[in-house]
């Protein structure tokens, strides 16, 4: 149903140098390939509930279109932008542009979660935070470490170390606040493992 719009939004992220990562250690990190992400993590989340699904679908698809090659944390706001001009286009009523153009200026205001909001905007914040989490944050850390020049499995475990305090469980709605807690669980749990498989622990630290 969004093909059309997705490949909108991949040719304007491609147009303006949007598509990928600015940090040149993350390459493999895809914003068309985040948004593809966060519309599944939508029909998890929204699963019968009595939404605007119309609206929240379609800020999905627009949330990241207004990363450009500068000034990153404006996206939100050109995104809206953006839309407002493709919907009036497309000849979209003027409350439905408007009500999707709110959601993707606010939707990296992450801090407004569990606040009085509209339940469309709660979901695509949530499913915005749940991509790059759990499995695929141990595969980020790994990708990183390497293309920062790792000698050994230990620089990947320290980058881990280091960021593995940085997912605080903000979700809302029940069904995110437990998938939430099992991809945290699973990062907490890969990390005691690997320092087992490494032999790091006050007495057999090989690495000391």
């Amino acid at each position: 149903m969004y093909e059309d719009y997705l490949e909108f939004v991949k040719n304007y992220l491609i147009e303006h140098k949007g598509l990928i990562s600015e940090n040149p250690n993350q390459p493999f990190r895809s914003r068309y390939d985040h948004t593809k992400r966060v519309l599944k993590w939508l029909d998890i989340l929204s699963e019968g509930m009595d939404i605007d699904r119309e609206a929240l679908y379609m800020a999905a698809v627009f949330h990241d279109v207004g990363y450009e090659d500068k000034n990153k944390s404006e996206h939100g706001k050109r995104g809206a932008e953006v839309f407002r001009k493709f919907g009036k286009n497309h000849g979209f009523k003027p409350e439905f542009i408007e009500k999707v153009a709110g959601m993707i200026e606010l939707h990296s205001n992450k801090h407004l979660l569990g606040t009085d909001i509209p339940l469309e905007l709660t979901l695509l914040m949530e499913a915005d935070q749940m991509d790059e989490e759990g499995t695929m944050r141990v595969l980020w850390d790994c990708l990183v470490t390497g293309r920062l020049g790792a000698k050994s499995y230990k620089d990947a475990y320290d980058r881990m170390i280091e960021f593995k305090n940085d997912m605080p469980n903000t979700m809302v709605t029940p069904k995110a606040k437990e998938i939430w807690e099992k991809k945290s669980s699973l990062y907490r749990e890969f990390l005691r493992q690997l320092e087992s498989d490494l032999f790091i622990d006050d007495k057999n630290n090989i690495y000391k």
